[in-house]
């Protein structure tokens, strides 16, 4: 058991970067003081594990430090092929079925008895789910109509940051320039959407970063703040 748990603060530190010794003690479900002996284990294994002391401490892998290529076993690709097989039910698109193609060749036939089936998902506009994905690839804004729910229309301008399925409704994640925030736009409610040849503004954080950040505000996930209605025009993440 401690040595997965080894195992996994090692991959856990490597996709987050600097973690508080109390925020790995939460995820582990196990005291602070565990959680600095399994550092300590992680050091004399070789691990180059950074302690950082301050209010903004925490610990994290140097960055010249790399997981041997075979770290994965066939279980965490049958996890992995179950995704990528849910996706390509969720939308039409060549290369993630090259992707599972590929995925399915590195393990054996069978299953963990978990099928996700997302086809309904494609009731949407494709057209618009391939044009947002190519923008967010290109990093270049996109102008779109917009009808909130108080059938007002009005045009926006925004940098798209991740095309987001949550809340049982297909959602764009962007940068607003005009409110300096970021926002979520419901796919059904954009109309005349047309990518632009205008770069971002600015180096935007990863999406699971910012919706982190809003989940933490979020009542419906433990957070503190106010519940705000995702139907209007835009929900303000900050």
């Amino acid at each position: 058991m401690k040595l997965d748990r080894l195992y996994a603060i090692t991959i856990y530190l490597l996709n987050h970067g600097k973690t508080s010794a109390n925020e790995l003690a939460r995820h582990f479900e196990v005291s602070q003081r565990t959680i600095q002996r399994d550092i300590d284990a992680l050091c004399q294994a070789g691990i180059p594990v950074v302690a950082l002391t301050g209010t903004n401490g925490g610990y994290e892998i140097l960055d010249t430090f790399r997981m041997g290529q075979h770290a994965a076993t066939e279980e965490d690709y049958t996890h992995i092929l179950t995704a990528l097989k849910g996706l390509a039910t969720a939308i039409h698109d060549p290369k993630v079925n090259a992707t599972v193609e590929k995925f399915s060749s590195l393990i054996k036939e069978g299953s963990h008895g978990v099928i996700l089936d997302f086809s309904i998902l494609r009731e949407g506009d494709e057209r618009i789910l391939q044009l947002l994905k190519s923008a967010v690839q290109s990093k270049l804004v996109v102008r779109f109509s917009y009808t909130n729910a108080d059938n007002e229309t009005r045009t926006h301008m925004v940098e798209p940051i991740a095309v987001i399925y949550r809340w049982y409704a297909w959602y764009l994640l962007a940068y607003s320039t005009v409110k300096e925030d970021y926002r979520f736009y419901k796919l059904v409610r954009i109309q005349n959407l047309e990518r632009t040849d205008i770069p971002f503004s600015k180096e935007h954080e990863d999406a699971d970063q910012i919706l982190r950040r809003n989940d933490e505000k979020d009542e419906r996930y433990g957070g503190t703040g106010s519940r705000r209605c995702l139907d209007d025009i835009a929900c303000c993440l900050e």
